[in-house]
């Protein structure tokens, strides 16, 4: 079979003796004790500090005694072990954050972050709303209503885009705070 002229070469010039596989080989088994090690550490101090602990089960998630799951809207419950359906959120996010801060002790912060969640998911069932109307009105030709939907489908667009970056700056905060482990509830 002839050579091919456009095969790479390799750049490897030795192989490394015995002594140094076994070098190698006890550089990565030190390397995986530290960080099972750390691991561990990380654990015991976040049981210590009662830090709700999110782990990703299916399509949901388990965030201390709380579990977040896709409700059939396209949006997410947020269920208690003893409360039931506790909210509805508009984003995973949001629900995580106030599944935290409701298990770590921070209701103001909670409070803030359901409030503005329920304000983005009023102004999207509002731009849904006037956006089928103003579809209606099109079929329909009536001039009068197309104004009046179109004015307020850019209305509710405005409010929509308001809520989500107050949502936004709600769970910039809360991460801030999750991740610091600061006390500040403004």
């Amino acid at each position: 079979m002839a050579k091919s002229a456009t095969a790479k070469k390799s750049k490897i010039k030795y192989r490394a003796s015995q002594q140094q596989q076994d070098e190698i080989g006890r550089a990565v088994d030190t390397a995986v004790r530290h960080v099972n090690q750390w691991k561990i550490q990380e654990i015991t101090r976040m049981i210590r500090q009662r830090t709700p602990m999110c782990i990703p089960v299916g399509s949901g998630y388990l965030v201390g005694h709380q579990a977040i799951v896709p409700a059939h809207d396209g949006g997410w419950d947020l269920h208690g072990y003893s409360r039931g359906m506790i909210n509805s959120f508009s984003s995973p996010a949001a629900a995580l954050a106030y599944s935290m801060c409701d298990q770590t002790g921070k209701i103001k912060v909670a409070h803030e972050i359901m409030e503005s969640d329920r304000l983005v998911r009023k102004y999207q069932e509002n731009l849904t709303r006037n956006q089928h109307s103003l579809a209606r009105a099109c079929a329909r030709n009536d001039i009068w209503r197309m104004d009046l939907f179109t004015t307020l489908t850019q209305e509710s667009q405005l409010s929509l885009t308001d809520a989500r970056d107050q949502l936004q700056k709600n769970l910039k905060q809360t991460k801030y705070m999750i991740n610091f482990g600061t006390n500040h509830e403004s």
